[in-house]
């Protein structure tokens, strides 16, 4: 394979008002994962993904890069191999998301949320703050155990309730049998609306309170 450096040279993207689109790949790399700040790119033929951070967002490669080093000793969180200027290489893991599960109706087992809870209990031991948990940053892997990607938010002083909130949902909800283990995209997405807009309102509250 040729070197990351070599590949994300090769790699453009063009800006449309406040996204990007992908305008030129190589064909060593393949397109797995969107998001506001970065790309992710399946290497072909290789156990590695090359996540490729945007102009504005490039500095969040060696911030992300030394978070995952910092966790480099448990096996909840993929390898980190390479951190470069505006992209990091790392492990591929290979399962589904947690969002994916809930579309295709995978079951997530109650060892999944220990596994979850372990590895942040064990970032909050190397004096990292878990933030930014939620559906399509936790793998369930095709031997059933977990694996947390997407760190760059560990390092934020504020406190995050999204995993509290979901671990709830899961034991409250999720695990009882007659609950059903399959949704449409569209109610996933509803619900990540809702709960965002009653934080947004109750964050708005409690600043009019504190005035």
């Amino acid at each position: 394979m040729r070197k990351a450096s070599e590949l994300v040279e090769e790699v453009k993207f063009q800006k449309k008002g406040s996204s990007y689109s992908l305008i030129h790949l190589p064909r060593e790399l393949k397109v797995i994962g969107t998001g506001r700040s970065a790309w992710a790119f399946k290497v072909k033929n290789e156990n590695k993904v090359i996540k490729l951070f945007f102009p504005f967002f490039d500095h969040l490669a060696q911030k992300e890069g030394e978070v995952y080093e910092k966790l480099s000793h448990s096996v909840t969180f993929p390898e980190i191999y390479e951190v470069g200027p505006n992209y990091i290489v790392m492990e591929y893991i290979k399962g589904k998301t947690f969002y994916q599960c809930l579309t295709t109706g995978v079951r997530i087992p109650t060892k999944a949320i220990e596994e979850v809870e372990k590895g942040l209990a064990f970032a909050r031991s190397k004096g990292l703050n878990p933030s930014d948990i939620h559906l399509h940053n936790l793998i369930l892997t095709q031997e059933k155990e977990v694996r947390i990607i997407d760190v760059v938010r560990y390092t934020q002083k504020k406190t995050c309730y999204q995993w509290r909130d979901l671990a709830r949902a899961y034991r409250y909800f999720y695990q009882k049998s007659y609950f059903p283990k399959k949704f449409p995209k569209w109610f996933l997405e509803a619900i990540a609306y809702l709960y965002k807009y009653c934080k947004r309102l109750s964050q708005y509250r409690n600043n009019k309170e504190l005035k």
